[in-house]
Formats: C-alpha cells, sequence, structure tokens
C-alpha cells in the first residue's frame, strides 16, 4: 500500500521503463522468430495468436478491476465504482474489443480489420510513452497491467499480419471509420447516460502538457494518416520481400 501511496513518481524513460521496453523487443523478435523456425502448421499459429487473445481479455480485465480497487480502496476514493470497469479509453476499450475478436472471431473478419490499426497505433504510444508514469509508481498494478496489454496489442497485430491472419486492404477502410465513430458514440454514451467524466478522449487531451496535438480530433486525424499510409505501403513492401 504504501508504495502505491509514494509521490516519488518515476516518469516515462527510466530504468525500470527502459527494461519493460527491452524485455517486448526481446519478447516479440523471439515469439517471431520461433514462429517461422519451429512452427509450420497454420492451425498451431492460429492457436497462438487465440492464447495470445485470451491473456489479452485477463490482462484488460485485470487492469480494470485494479484502477477501480486501488482507486477505491487505497486512495479512498468513493467517486470509483463497478461501473468504472467499463473500459473510458480508446487504447483499454480496444485492448477489450480485440481480445473478443481474435478469441471468437474468425480470420481477416471485418471486426478485426476495424479495430487492429488502433490497437497497433496507441499499444505503440502508450508502451514507448506511458504518461500514466508521471502520477502513477511503474509497480503499481494499474501501471504494469496497463504496460502489459498494450504490449500484447502490438505483439498481436504484428502476429497476425505476419502469418497472414490480416491482409490489409483500402477496401477494408470504411470498418476502420465505423470502429472510430462507433467508439467515440460510446464515449459520450459513457459521458452522459453513465457519468463518467471523460471518456476516448473527449475533453481530456492524452497528454495535459500538448492540449491541442493530443485531443480526439488530433489523434483521430493521426490515426486515420498513419493507417492510409501504412496501407498505400503494405502492397509494396510485401511484393519486395517475395522478391527477396
Amino acid at each position: 500500500m504504501s508504495y502505491i501511496t509514494q509521490t516519488n513518481y518515476p516518469g516515462v524513460f527510466h530504468l525500470e521503463h527502459f527494461i519493460f521496453l527491452a524485455i517486448v523487443i526481446l519478447l516479440i523478435a523471439l515469439g517471431l522468430i520461433l514462429n517461422f523456425k519451429v512452427v509450420k502448421q497454420d492451425k498451431t499459429r492460429e492457436l497462438i495468436l487465440k492464447i495470445s487473445g485470451i491473456v489479452l481479455l485477463i490482462m484488460i480485465i485485470a487492469n480494470r478491476f485494479s484502477i477501480v480497487l486501488v482507486n477505491r480502496i487505497v486512495f479512498e476514493n468513493k467517486s470509483y465504482s463497478w461501473i468504472n470497469l467499463i473500459p473510458n479509453t480508446f487504447c483499454g476499450f480496444t485492448s477489450l474489443f480485440l481480445g473478443l475478436t481474435i478469441v471468437i472471431g474468425k480470420k481477416d473478419n471485418p471486426f478485426l480489420n476495424a479495430c487492429y490499426p488502433v490497437a497497433f497505433i496507441g499499444g505503440l504510444l502508450s508502451t514507448i510513452y506511458p504518461d500514466y508514469l508521471d502520477h502513477q509508481m511503474f509497480f503499481d498494478p494499474r501501471t504494469i497491467t496497463g504496460l502489459i496489454h498494450h504490449a500484447i496489442d502490438i505483439w498481436i497485430v504484428i502476429y497476425a499480419l505476419a502469418i497472414k491472419y490480416i491482409n490489409p486492404s483500402f477496401k477494408k477502410l470504411p470498418y476502420f471509420f465505423l470502429y472510430i465513430t462507433s467508439t467515440m458514440t460510446f464515449g459520450v454514451f459513457l459521458m452522459d447516460a453513465l457519468g463518467f467524466s471523460s471518456a476516448m478522449q473527449i475533453g481530456k487531451p492524452l497528454i495535459s502538457s500538448l492540449p491541442i496535438f493530443t485531443s480526439w480530433y488530433m489523434v483521430g486525424f493521426m490515426l486515420t494518416c498513419l493507417y492510409v499510409g501504412f496501407l498505400f505501403l503494405y502492397p509494396i513492401i510485401m511484393k519486395k520481400l517475395k522478391k527477396a
């Protein structure tokens, strides 16, 4: 308890954070190498992906419980209740959505194509720059579970692309836009109907020191640009890899 309530927050880019990043990079690289060197059957590869989805669901659920319990019990913040188990951020909601689409859905399904760009970009940004380290200790359960579920987002998307479980194309771009608009609508519902003070970065930027550049409209615009750029480059990269 005393560790969690400390106020000498480490901030981003400190020793523990760098070690975590190194471990994530090492595990993803090792996983990809073992996949292509050892695992040969598509069914086994898909099973690995399904298991990854289950682990992601466990971690996002653990993250939501830790947020509610730590704030309510440790910090005695009675404004937190069981309703706060519902993810109210793009990253949290997308991790839950991605996990469900991997575990329940089929290969290259529309729901997966809708959310994987947000899962990867959000997971990457939140793993590299976890701004909550400015007000949480590194080994706080909220921090650890948050870092892990973001890292699993990255792994799942990279692995799904590597085994061709996802086949990117411009034809699937509308799924992405539908996901963004639906998620924002859900955020408005959380605020208006369930009384959340903030949701999906509506009225609350990702990084408080950069209110304009990290507000929901700029985040949505940057996500769209990055995804469109990826869709443009993907077939070019794949052609070069086949020739190599």
